[in-house]
């Protein structure tokens, strides 16, 4: 099975770009959280009751990270299996990441040897596979 060019760096694309709308969306729904507890004026309930921290940040965050995957990959039909796509969308994650501790470490931020660990593991398995 040979693909073209173009079509590959298609999917490489869109393997960059639906994580990074679930990054987008994950933050944007804890931050939606937080605004809509700060108005309801009780901000760090989730601190007295730490049992709230899984369905007020969590889980809204998880089903944020998912909902543009599922969504692509129900609504899209390719000639990609299963197995490659997910291997393309987590080397998608993997470019994410990368740049993250690269504008880090540019920017100066002597915490991002923190990415480095998501960067490097992962990196070694798939060099190592």
């Amino acid at each position: 099975f040979c693909m073209q060019r173009q079509a590959v760096c298609r999917h490489l694309a869109m393997a960059v770009l639906v994580p990074a709308l679930g990054m987008v969306l994950a933050v944007t729904s804890a931050v939606a959280n937080a605004i809509f507890l700060d108005s309801m004026h009780c901000p760090m309930s989730w601190y007295t009751h730490s049992s709230l921290v899984l369905p007020l940040y969590f889980l809204p965050s998880l089903f944020a990270l998912a909902a543009p995957l599922y969504v692509f990959t129900a609504c899209k039909s390719n000639k990609l299996c299963d197995g490659i796509q997910a291997q393309m969308y987590c080397n998608g994650i993997q470019m994410i990441w990368s740049v993250l501790l690269l504008v880090a470490t540019v920017a100066g931020i002597r915490s991002a040897y923190i990415l480095m660990i998501v960067v490097l593991i992962p990196g070694l398995a798939n060099f190592l596979l």
